[in-house]
């Protein structure tokens, strides 16, 4: 049998550090824009311009338009729509605690496909 030393840990923000714990609030969104919560999860993260913004090719504020152009909604419609759609997610503090421990002996670091504004995220 080999042993293996690991030489570092690599966590991922979205669905890991960073969660829906309380899927109420993007229902409730959804169901005010007319959609189903997964319908509206599909536009934001899936579809064309969600996966674009994941690898960079759009700026937050170009795929939120984008998200707003899809819903056919005007500019002053739902003024606290990325407020809404994030307002059930947390960051999984016992797992970031856990994480700073593992740093004292290890090597840690994240990654993520998230869009634009993560460092800006990270620092709030």
């Amino acid at each position: 049998m080999t042993h293996t030393t690991i030489k570092a840990i690599i966590w991922d923000i979205g669905g890991v550090l960073l969660r829906t714990e309380n899927p109420a609030p993007r229902a409730k969104l959804a169901a005010d824009l007319g959609i189903s919560r997964r319908e509206l999860e599909i536009l934001v993260f899936s579809g064309e311009q969600g996966q674009r913004a994941q690898r960079g090719e759009l700026s937050i504020e170009e795929h939120w338009s984008s998200v707003r152009e899809a819903l056919g909604l005007n500019p002053g419609d739902f003024p606290d729509l990325i407020d809404r759609f994030f307002g059930g997610d947390v960051l999984d503090t016992d797992l970031v605690d856990f994480i700073r421990k593992l740093k004292e002996n290890h090597k840690t670091g994240i990654i993520s496909n998230a869009w634009s504004n993560l460092p800006k995220m990270l620092l709030q």
